[in-house]
């Protein structure tokens, strides 16, 4: 697989052609707009914040915008409770917790 640039990311994003073989076909990477603010805010506070239910669309673009920029892939994702969060490093989870103590944990593992 060839090296992403943050163009090409922001492109896959918008459901357009990234300019490069990326991945399947079969997996989704182009955001709504509610998720496109939410991929904005990830990359201003270097983790991505995943509700229950939401689609794996997000989390693929952000995976690949880590990838990109060569960092670790941070993601608190809400689990079957409102008060239920894991954290997962690069696809892998390290903890879980309240919501509160799972932002603290990326704060202090960064």
């Amino acid at each position: 697989m060839m090296k992403l640039n943050e163009k090409q990311v922001e492109r896959l994003a918008k459901g357009q052609k990234s300019g490069g073989r990326v991945g399947s076909r079969g997996v989704g990477h182009r955001l709504r707009q509610h998720e496109q603010k939410q991929f904005r805010v990830a990359r201003e506070r270097g983790y991505l914040l995943c509700r229950r239910g939401q689609r794996a669309n997000l989390h693929n673009v952000w995976y690949l915008y880590c990838q990109h920029k060569g960092c670790d892939c941070w993601v608190v994702k809400q689990e079957g409770n409102d008060t239920q969060y894991t954290v997962l490093k690069n696809q892998t989870p390290v903890h879980a917790g309240t919501r509160v103590a799972c932002l603290s944990f990326i704060q202090d593992n960064r």
